[in-house]
């Protein structure tokens, strides 16, 4: 049987490798596999077939809206009419939700960039049934992310 454990990359990692040892868990059945990070540059704007979830496009829309509604809403009482009002403010509301997105993926970029040390592990144990509750319990007293359990077809 195999048990697969996830891992971010810290000391609570090699704490549970060495527990798996001192429970007489052989090194030659555990396999540790670190994960690369992705490293590459954020797109500000998002296609139909790539998207990475933080769409510039929603942030500026959502402002555009909202200076819009207050330029047709104030525009009742200023000297250009609700309709300039609200086009000035659509602009005005496209411009500041662009350059908010903008500021808000550089500083997710460079959050990026800074955790990119820390990436990953995969760590595979083959063991037998009667082991398999101890590891288990290893791996989740040393902060596993997730364990999944594969038992071969004989």
């Amino acid at each position: 049987m195999y048990i697969f454990a996830s891992f971010k990359y810290s000391n609570s990692l090699e704490l549970a490798l060495a527990e798996l040892e001192r429970n007489n868990i052989a090194k030659s059945h555990i396999l540790v596999v670190p994960l690369d990070k992705r490293v590459g540059k954020t797109v500000l704007f998002d296609s139909l077939h790539q998207t990475d979830g933080k769409s510039l496009f929603d942030l500026t829309t959502s402002f555009g809206v909202v200076f819009m509604l207050l330029g047709a809403i104030y525009g009742f009482i200023l000297t250009w009419g609700p309709i300039i009002w609200a086009l000035i403010g659509l602009i005005f509301g496209g411009v500041i939700g662009t350059l908010v997105g903008i500021l808000f993926k550089k500083k997710h970029e460079k959050a990026l960039r800074s955790d990119t040390k820390n990436g990953e592990v995969i760590v595979m144990v083959h063991c037998n049934q009667s082991n398999k509750t101890k590891i288990e319990e290893i791996f989740w007293d040393h902060y596993a992310v997730g364990v999944g359990l594969h038992e071969p077809l004989k």
